[in-house]
């Protein structure tokens, strides 16, 4: 901790404060434990008819839902599994194989800057500049479609698919892919992580679900360009859910993001 703060720095204080903090989450720990001791259905069911919307608590837990909602549906996932499948409808110069593999390539580079962009950026900058970026992406590929399906020779703009998905994946790893799941330990209240954190998870991976299985359906029955145009849509949308419900999370207490949410936060 002095190494941290400095050699000036009373750093006692703040082990205290530290101390505290790991005692009081141990005994809400044992608390909730000791609540759902039993048959943990019912008493789940007893913290469910107790919880309120309107609370600091269902306010975290509606942006966390927010924010996966917009992660999932923005199509990355399924972008990075039909990669292949992809630029073979793109008729890319690259082969589609090779362009799967850049495409890789940019999210392990990206994942390791992710980190160390997080806490210097803040939260609510990477999540509207990746909505937005993903947005303006998704508008390339809908006129690439729309100019490859009108006969129009692309050859020359075969660019645009692989720039695109590199740049959706790369600004999504940065941005909307892991911030929801920081966010969800910053402003939910400990007491309620033990049953929120598996709600939200089965309700992200089941979004995960249903986006990767019909993906490829939708583009074989309205096409390519309107299949990115509601991705497109969709990313716009979770910009303005950001935008206008989202609170800056960065060098904030606990407390006073609690605070907040209390108040009723809105960024207009």
């Amino acid at each position: 901790m002095r190494w941290l703060r400095g050699p000036n720095f009373d750093v006692e204080g703040e082990l205290l404060r530290i101390q505290k903090m790991i005692q009081d989450g141990e005994d809400k720990r044992a608390s909730s434990k000791e609540d759902f001791e039993g048959n943990c259905f019912v008493k789940l069911w007893e913290h469910w008819k107790k919880f309120e919307l309107r609370s600091p608590t269902g306010k975290a837990i509606g942006i966390i839902m927010g924010l996966m909602t917009f992660q999932r549906f923005s199509g990355v996932s399924a972008l990075i599994y039909y990669t292949v499948d992809i630029f073979r409808n793109a008729g890319t110069r690259i082969a589609p194989s090779t362009a799967s593999i850049i495409v890789g390539a940019v999210q392990v580079v990206v994942s390791l800057l992710s980190s160390l962009l997080i806490d210097r950026l803040g939260r609510r900058f990477l999540l509207l500049t990746s909505e937005i970026t993903m947005a303006f992406c998704q508008l390339l590929l809908v006129a690439y479609f729309v100019f490859k399906n009108q006969g129009y020779d692309m050859q020359d703009y075969s660019w645009i698919p692989i720039f695109s998905v590199c740049t959706i994946v790369a600004i999504f790893r940065i941005g909307i892919g892991p911030i929801p799941w920081f966010m969800m330990a910053e402003i939910i209240p400990l007491e309620a992580k033990l049953w929120s954190s598996s709600l939200l998870m089965c309700y992200s991976w089941s979004c995960l679900f249903l986006v990767s299985k019909v993906f490829m359906d939708l583009i074989d029955t309205v096409g390519s360009a309107a299949t990115y145009g509601l991705l497109g849509l969709i990313c716009t949308l979770g910009a303005v859910f950001v935008y206008t419900r989202v609170p800056e999370t960065k060098n904030k207490s606990f407390e006073a993001i609690q605070a907040e949410l209390a108040m009723g936060y809105t960024a207009l």
